[in-house]
C-alpha cells in the first residue's frame, strides 16, 4: 500500500508491512505470457481450487496444471498479481511484473500510481482510435474486479454479507479470534486497498470515456472491506462511540478506514481511555460521556473554557466577552423569530486598557460577517459567562480578517457569547435562548463565511498539505460527529478550515471547496483518489444540496435531498437528545407547527419527544416543496420506530447510527410519497403471499431458525425465493449481524396476535414489500414482511388518487431480506435438509418436490403497487434511544380486523384450482 504515499502528505503516513510467498517463484502468475480475462478466470482451477455460488473460496479436489499453493499464498498471487496484471496493462503486458511490485521480499506498490497514470492514457488513447476495442477492455477489466471483489468480501472481509446459504450461526469471519492484529489481517487490507484502488481509476476512466455501460456499473457498495485491521488496531484504546460512527460513516471502505485510523492516532475526541476513571459511565457505541474541555490530569473533571493551541501565556490569559445584557436587548427589539435581526460581535481595542474587547451590534441587511463553527466540548463554549480565552478571541479575530482578505475589520457570530443561557432559569433568558437557536439557520445561510474550528484539525492541519490530507484529518473529526455543526455546515455559502500554520505562513484558511484543487498533480491515480475522499466529506456534510437547488427539479431529486439529509445525521450527536428535533428543523428550513394553545412542545421533557418528531414529519408532508418527498425506502430503515398511529414506519431519531441496508432503498426513490392520517402512502413492488393455515403460523412464528421460507412465483416453478427475518446491524461488531431487528414493536407480542387471528377462522392476508424488483442471487435484500388488512383506493383531501389503482393498507411484522434462488441452490437446499429426491436427481420433480414441502404461493405485484404502510399498536412505551413515556404510547388498542375487500387478491384467487396446479392468470 506504499501507493498511498503518493496521495496522503500526513506525517501521520505509515504502511502495512506484507510478506511476499517465495512458493510464487514457480507459479504461473509469474512465469506466463498472457495477461487476459480468461487468465484470470481460469486461475482458481489451475491450482486446485473452486468457488462456489456464495463466491467462497473451497479446494476443488480437481488435478492441477499448476504449482501447489497453500490458501494465503494462492490469494496473493490471484487476487493482488494476477488482479495487478490482468486489468494493468496495453495489450500485450502488463504495466508492471513482479519485480517492481516486489522489494526485499515484502510486497511494495510504491510504482503503482505511474502504472495506472499510464494505463488510464493508454486506454484513453485506445478509445480515441478504436472504441470498439477499448469498451470491451473496459468491460473486461470491470468483470474482473467485480469477480475479485466478491470473492474478498465473501473470503477476506470481517463481516461477509450474509448469503442465501449464511442464514444461520455466526458470520463473523475473525469472531473467534483475539483482537490482536494477525498477519492474515495485513495481507487482507492490503488486497483490500489495492482493489479500491483499481477500482476507483476504473471508474474515472469509465467517465473520461464517456462509456456508457447499462448494468454494468461497478457496484462496490463503498468497498472492498471492512478489514479486521482495523477494528483490531481501533479496539486497543479507541472509543466505542468513535469506532461505530467511523465505521458506520465509511462503511466498507477499507482505503478511508486505513487513513483515519492513522490520521486521528492523537485525537483526543477519539482516543481517551486515559481519562476513563473518571467517566460515571463508561463509552458504549450509542454513547460517550467524554467532553474534552472537562477532562485535564491535573486539574480533574470540570468545564474549562479552553487555551488557542498555540497560547504560550496561559497563566496571563485573561477571559474577554461581550456584555450580556447588550445581546439580550438586541434579540428583544426584533420580533421576527426567524429571520430577524440577531446580535453580531466586534472586535476592538480599548485605548484607555490597551485591551480587546468585544462589542455587540445588531445585524443588518448588506452587513458582511462570518460565523464560527465549532464543537462546544472543545472548549470554546462557557457554562457560566458570555466569555471565552483572550488568545481564542485573538485568533477568531485574524482568521475573521483573513476571509475577508480586505483587511478591514468585519463582525462574527459565535454562539458562546450570541446564544443567551438559561442557567438563570428566568422567562427572559429561556424565552431568549429560544430564539437565538431559532434563528441558526437564518444566520450562517446570511453569512459570508464559515470558519470551522476544530481543536484536532487545529492541530494537525497544515496549509501546504493537500486536499486529501486535510479531508482525512476532518473527516473523523469531533466537528463531523455533532448535529448542530452539519445544519451549519449545510446553510452556509463558503466553509473555512483553521489549520495550524496559517498565520506562520500568513495564509488564509482554505476553503472546503478549494482545498480539492490544492493538489498540482491531478492525473489518473491522484484524481481518483481525491474523488473518493472528497465524495465521503461532501456525503458527511450534504454538499451540493438544498431546498432552494431542488425546488424546480423532480420529486426524486427532493426526496433525496431529505434522503443525505438522514445519512449525514445518523452517526451525529447531540448532548440533549430533545434538540435533535430543532436541529433537524434548522437544517432544512422548515418550522415546526406549535399545539393548539400555541405552545412549543418542550425539548428537555423526555415524554414530549415523540411528539416533536411527529410534528417534524408532519411539518415536511405539508412543506411545499418537500411535502410528497419523505424518501419511500426510509419504511425499510432498522431501528426504533414511532408509537403513534400513522407515524409507526418513522424512525424514532434520525441519529440512530443504523446501517443502511442493501440494496440501499432510500437511495433510489422512484415515486412520491403522501402522509394520511392512516401511514405512508409509497409505491413498491412485492408479493402477495398464499398459504394454508399450518404454513401461516410458519410464516408470522417467532420460533422457527431465524423466521425462515421459501416460496415460489409462477406455475413453472422456476422462480424461488427465500425469505429470512432481517437482523440488526451491530456497528461495535462493523455491522455484523446479532438479534432480530423489528424496531420498538414487540415481535412476540405481534405473532401471538396473528396466530390467535388465525386460530379463530379470521382471514389473514400476508404480503411482503420489496424495496425493488426481481432481488438478486448473491445477498439478501431488505423487504417488509407485512400483514394487509385492506384493500381499497387512497385519495387524497381534494379527492384526487394518490397512488394508480388499488393501495393495500398494512402493518409492518417484521423487516426480512429477500433472496432469489438458483436453480441449484433450491436442489441444494433439499439436499442439505435430507429430504427426498426423484432417481437421478430430476431437476423438474426436485422442484415439484420443493413446492409440495413449501405450500407457499407468491404472486407479483408491480413497481406502481401503492401501500399505505404502518404499524402495530404497541403494548410497551417506547425506550432506548428517545426514552419516551407512556403517556405518548396511549392506551393499548384491540388489533383492528381486516376488512374483506375485492380487488387485487381476486387474481390470487384466479390461480388456484382445485388440485392444487397454479394456472396463469395473465395468460
Amino acid at each position: 500500500m506504499q501507493h498511498l504515499g503518493d496521495v496522503y502528505q500526513g506525517d501521520w503516513m505509515k504502511y502495512v508491512r506484507v510478506g511476499y510467498f517465495e512458493a510464487l517463484d514457480d507459479c504461473c502468475s509469474i512465469k506466463r505470457f498472457n495477461w487476459t480475462y480468461e487468465s484470470f478466470v481460469s486461475f482458481p482451477k489451475q491450482h486446485g481450487y473452486r468457488i462456489d455460488g456464495n463466491h467462497r473460496l473451497h479446494e476443488s479436489g480437481l488435478p492441477r496444471s499448476c504449482t501447489e499453493l497453500e490458501r494465503p499464498a494462492f490469494m496473493q498471487a490471484w487476487l493482488f498479481f494476477m488482479l495487478i496484471h490482468c486489468v494493468v496493462r496495453d495489450d500485450k503486458n502488463p504495466f508492471l511484473d513482479r519485480k517492481a511490485l516486489v522489494d526485499k521480499r515484502q510486497l511494495n506498490t510504491k510504482d503503482l500510481p505511474k502504472a495506472l497514470n499510464d494505463w488510464s492514457s493508454h486506454m484513453i488513447k485506445l478509445y480515441q482510435t478504436d472504441a470498439r476495442a477499448a469498451t470491451m477492455r473496459i468491460l473486461e477489466a470491470n468483470q474482473i474486479l467485480e469477480l475479485a471483489k466478491q470473492v474478498v468480501l465473501a473470503n477476506l472481509a470481517e463481516t461477509p454479507p450474509l448469503t442465501h446459504s449464511a442464514t444461520t450461526g455466526n458470520t463473523r469471519r475473525n469472531g473467534n479470534r483475539s483482537l490482536a492484529v494477525q498477519p492474515i489481517d495485513q495481507r487482507n487490507i492490503c488486497i483490500m486497498i489495492l482493489g479500491e484502488t483499481l477500482s476507483a481509476v476504473l471508474t474515472r476512466l469509465i467517465k473520461k470515456c464517456n462509456v456508457k455501460l447499462s448494468g454494468w456499473e461497478l457496484d462496490d457498495g463503498g468497498g472492498w472491506g471492512p478489514p479486521a485491521y482495523v477494528s483490531n488496531v481501533m479496539s486497543k484504546d479507541w472509543c466505542p462511540r468513535s469506532q461505530a460512527t467511523i465505521k458506520g460513516q465509511l462503511g466498507r471502505n477499507a482505503t478511508l478506514l486505513y487513513i483515519t485510523l492513522l490520521a486521528h492516532h492523537d485525537n483526543l475526541h477519539n482516543r481517551h481511555s486515559q481519562f476513563s476513571h473518571t467517566f460515571e459511565e463508561h463509552c458504549t457505541p450509542l454513547s460517550c460521556p467524554f467532553i474534552e474541555a472537562e477532562h485535564d490530569l491535573e486539574q480533574g473533571r470540570s468545564y474549562s473554557p479552553s487555551h488557542h493551541p498555540t497560547c504560550g501565556m496561559q497563566d496571563k490569559c485573561d477571559m474577554v466577552g461581550p456584555i450580556e445584557e447588550h445581546v439580550l436587548k438586541v434579540l428583544e427589539e426584533d420580533d421576527n423569530s426567524r429571520t430577524g435581526s440577531f446580535p453580531l460581535m466586534r472586535v476592538f481595542k480599548n485605548v484607555e486598557t490597551d485591551k480587546l474587547e468585544v462589542k455587540v451590534e445588531a445585524w443588518k441587511q448588506g452587513t458582511a460577517f462570518a460565523t464560527i463553527s465549532h464543537v462546544w466540548s472543545q472548549g470554546l463554549g462557557n457554562r457560566i459567562e458570555r466569555k471565552i480565552r483572550m488568545c481564542q478571541l485573538v485568533a477568531i479575530q485574524n482568521l475573521v480578517s483573513k476571509v475577508f482578505e480586505d483587511g478591514g475589520s468585519h463582525p462574527f457570530w459565535l454562539d458562546t457569547f450570541a446564544i443567551p443561557q438559561a442557567r438563570v432559569e428566568t422567562s427572559r433568558h429561556t424565552k431568549l435562548k429560544q430564539k437565538a437557536t431559532g434563528l441558526i439557520h437564518h444566520i450562517f445561510k446570511t453569512a459570508q463565511h464559515c470558519i470551522i474550528i476544530d481543536r484536532h484539525v487545529m492541530t494537525a492541519g497544515r496549509t501546504f498539505n493537500c486536499g486529501r490530507t486535510i479531508g482525512a484529518e476532518l473527516l473523523a473529526s469531533g466537528w463531523m460527529m455533532r448535529l448542530w455543526t452539519l445544519q451549519e455546515a449545510f446553510v452556509s455559502r463558503q466553509l473555512h478550515i483553521a489549520l495550524c500554520d496559517q498565520e506562520e505562513h500568513q495564509r488564509e484558511p482554505p476553503s472546503l471547496d478549494g482545498i480539492w484543487l490544492m493538489s498540482e498533480d491531478q492525473e489518473a491515480f491522484a484524481e481518483s483518489m481525491t474523488e473518493m475522499m472528497k465524495r465521503k466529506v461532501d456525503q458527511g456534510l450534504m454538499k451540493g444540496n438544498s431546498i432552494e437547488s431542488v425546488a424546480d427539479q423532480s420529486n426524486t431529486e427532493r426526496a433525496l435531498l431529505i434522503a443525505s439529509a438522514w445519512g449525514a445525521v445518523r452517526y451525529r450527536t447531540t448532548r440533549n437528545p430533545g434538540e435533535e428535533t430543532l436541529a433537524l428543523s434548522s437544517l432544512l428550513g422548515i418550522p415546526i407547527s406549535r399545539d393548539d394553545n400555541g405552545e412549543d412542545p418542550s425539548t428537555t421533557r423526555v415524554e414530549d419527544l415523540e411528539t416533536l418528531m411527529v410534528r417534524f414529519w408532519t411539518a415536511i408532508s405539508r412543506h411545499p416543496v418537500l411535502g410528497k418527498a419523505i424518501p419511500p425506502g426510509i419504511i425499510f430503515l432498522s431501528g426504533k420506530r414511532l408509537s403513534r398511529k400513522g407515524f409507526r414506519w418513522a424512525p424514532a431519531t434520525w441519529m440512530s447510527g443504523v446501517v443502511e441496508a442493501y440494496p440501499f432503498p432510500l437511495d433510489n426513490p422512484k415515486f412520491p410519497t403522501q402522509l394520511i392520517s392512516e401511514g405512508l402512502v409509497v409505491q413498491f413492488p412485492g408479493f402477495l403471499l398464499h398459504s394454508n393455515t399450518n404454513k401461516l403460523h410458519d410464516i408470522i412464528s417467532t420460533n422457527s431458525n431465524r423466521n425462515a421460507f421459501d416460496f415460489c412465483v409462477g406455475r413453472g416453478l422456476n422462480e424461488w425465493y427465500r425469505v429470512v427475518a432481517a437482523r440488526k446491524k451491530n456497528q461495535a461488531a462493523n455491522g455484523s449481524a446479532t438479534s432480530l431487528d423489528n424496531g420498538n414493536h414487540d415481535q412476540h407480542q405481534i405473532s401471538q396476535d396473528l396466530k390467535k387471528r388465525l386460530n379463530a377462522g379470521s382471514s389473514l392476508r400476508i404480503g411482503i414489500i420489496l424495496s425493488r424488483p426481481r432481488p438478486v442471487e448473491v445477498q439478501g435484500e431488505i423487504g417488509l414482511l407485512v400483514e394487509i388488512y385492506s384493500e381499497k383506493p387512497c385519495r387524497s383531501e381534494d379527492g384526487h388518487p394518490i397512488v394508480p389503482g388499488s393501495c393495500l393498507y398494512c402493518r409492518i411484522v417484521r423487516r426480512v431480506e429477500v433472496t432469489r434462488l438458483s436453480t441449484s441452490a433450491v436442489e441444494d437446499s433439499l439436499r442439505q435438509e435430507g429430504d427426498w429426491l426423484p432417481p437421478g436427481d430430476d431437476p423438474i420433480l426436485s422442484r415439484h418436490e420443493k413446492f409440495r414441502q413449501e405450500k407457499i404461493a407468491g404472486v407479483h405485484m408491480d413497481d406502481t403497487q401503492g401501500w399505505c404502510v404502518d404499524g402495530f399498536t404497541s403494548r410497551q412505551p417506547l425506550h432506548s434511544i428517545t426514552a419516551l413515556s407512556r403517556r405518548h404510547t396511549g392506551i393499548p388498542q384491540p388489533v383492528e380486523r381486516p376488512v374483506e375487500d375485492p380487488g387485487i387478491f381476486s387474481r390470487l384467487k384466479r390461480t388456484l384450482t382445485v388440485g392444487g396446479r397454479f394456472e396463469s392468470s395473465d395468460q
